[in-house]
């Protein structure tokens, strides 16, 4: 089996999740919306995170 990427991975938990549903187009955005709006936090926190070091690390060695 060839290796799952990102849209591969939210199909397959769209197709779990709206096994039982009759509304698969309504359930897969609300999916969609959940890991996008998960993505974007992570990235924030991301660059959050690497700013909070970099001052400290400026603070620190020439403050």
């Amino acid at each position: 089996r060839e290796p799952c990427d990102p849209e591969c991975k939210k199909r397959m938990l769209c197709d779990l999740k709206s096994g039982r549903s009759n509304d698969r187009k309504h359930t897969c955005a609300k999916i969609k919306k959940q890991i996008e709006n998960r993505e974007w936090k992570d990235w924030k926190n991301w660059i959050f995170s690497g700013l909070t070091i970099t001052s400290l690390a400026t603070w620190w060695f020439w403050g």
